[in-house]
């Protein structure tokens, strides 16, 4: 399934950790938001869904996260001595919706971060906020789906590469800041035939299977101290 979004992202995280030396588990709160433009699947000649208004759904969820980094040293060479895995767990929370995730992550470099995950989870329907559903094509609405009855799953695997150029030239004003992720993930709706549409905390249009996001960065950063 081929998906276009155009996705307004808000976010706000408090980190109450400790310090990196002793290696202590790591607790994260963390707030966020994201805003949907409204789409119709299938609507271009590439399968591709087309935006069709201004407001198609938006996502507020809260996250608490618990974490805990190991040292993984590979050998005396410079770029793998520092090696880390981390694993966590993080239990996200809405008012019309639910989700146990736990995932890993191994830096075997400073240049490369692997990621894996997944979750499970589900929904309800409350004060006409649409949690969990399933698109009726006679109707052309989205029906209601019982709390529990179906659960909504995912995985992923994910691989980063970060460039930093202050690490070859060393300056103050040398962090040219470059990113590169790749991630393949599953995502399904238990109880759903191939070609059903569904939805899930109110983002409409899911579909069970196979997906692929890119995305890129590039920034710099200025040995610059803002006091607040």
């Amino acid at each position: 399934m081929k998906k276009i979004f155009l996705i307004f992202v808000a976010f706000i995280s408090i980190h109450m950790g400790f310090a990196e030396e002793d290696r202590k588990p790591e607790f994260i709160l963390d707030c966020s938001g994201n805003y949907y433009f409204l789409t119709q699947p299938g609507t271009t000649d590439g399968g591709f869904s087309q935006v069709k208004g201004p407001f198609g759904g938006f996502e507020f969820m809260a996250k608490a996260r618990v974490q805990y980094t190991f040292d993984t040293p590979l050998g005396n060479f410079f770029l793998s001595q520092n090696a880390t895995v981390t694993v966590g767990t993080e239990f996200e929370c809405t008012g019309i919706s639910f989700r146990q995730c736990a995932d890993v992550r191994f830096i075997p470099f400073p240049f490369l971060v692997v990621e894996a995950g997944g979750s499970i989870g589900s929904g309800w329907n409350w004060f006409g906020f649409e949690g969990l559903g399933k698109y009726n094509a006679g109707t052309q609405k989205y029906e209601a789906l019982s709390s529990f009855h179906n659960w909504y799953y995912d995985g992923w695997l994910r691989g980063t590469i970060q460039c930093d150029t202050g690490v070859f030239f060393p300056g103050d004003w040398t962090h040219f800041i470059t990113t590169a992720s790749y991630t393949f993930f599953y995502e399904g709706l238990t109880g759903m035939e191939k070609g059903d549409f569904w939805e899930y905390h109110m983002t409409k249009n899911k579909m069970n299977g196979l997906q692929y996001l890119a995305s890129f960065m590039a920034g710099y950063q200025m040995p610059l101290t803002l006091r607040m």
